[in-house]
């Protein structure tokens, strides 16, 4: 995971110092190291499948553009690289401690404002509170940022929705370069319609 490098937080304020350089810098080795061990490999996971989605979108646009013709309409897509926003640089991503009360310890509830640049190009920025749990680990602390209710569970959803998604982009990709359809407009209609499917 590239954790070895990454600094240990020696408290939780600390850990928030951190988290916070590991956003301005896209330093995602840092900002993994922060996380729970039993977060780690779904955050990991989250990424990469994000990256495969990516990866079967292009496979499934690049087919209607052999097919059909990168000039005929529709025209293709923007699609967002989510898997970059784990990597991405912010300079003006900031944590502030807003409020913090020890259960005990090995673990402190925090109150954070955190503010991440909300458009790149007019450079606005949003400040949001989130809850988080300060976990001390014997490799550091760590930071289980917002509600620890459902949420393995609900990430979990997401990788499986995401999972789905892929699949479809993949056939849909096969039956393009199999001659299923005879427009682009055919074929992007008929991704539309699956459980998981958009363009």
């Amino acid at each position: 995971m590239g954790c070895s490098k990454a600094k240990q937080a020696e408290s939780p304020e600390d850990a928030v110092h951190l988290l916070e350089a590991s956003m301005r810098d896209g330093d995602f080795d840092q900002r993994i190291s922060l996380a729970p061990k039993r977060q780690r490999g779904a955050i990991i996971k989250l990424r990469d499948t994000f990256k495969n989605v990516k990866k079967a979108s292009d496979a499934f646009y690049d087919a209607l553009d052999v097919r059909f013709g990168s000039d005929s309409l529709p025209k293709r897509p923007e699609t967002p690289d989510l898997a970059a926003s784990f990597e991405a640089r912010d300079q003006n991503a900031r944590i502030e401690i807003a409020n913090q009360e020890r259960k005990d310890d090995n673990s402190v509830n925090l109150k954070l404002k955190m503010t991440r640049t909300e458009n790149e190009k007019t450079g606005s920025t949003n400040t949001v509170e989130v809850n988080c749990t300060a976990i001390k680990e014997d490799d550091g602390w760590k930071l289980y940022v917002g509600s620890e209710e459902n949420a393995e569970s609900k990430q979990q959803k997401l990788i499986e929705m995401l999972e789905r998604q892929i699949k479809f982009f993949e056939q849909g990709a096969a039956d393009v370069k199999a001659g299923k359809y005879q427009t682009k407009i055919e074929a992007i209609q008929a991704f539309r319609t699956q459980p998981s499917g958009n363009s």
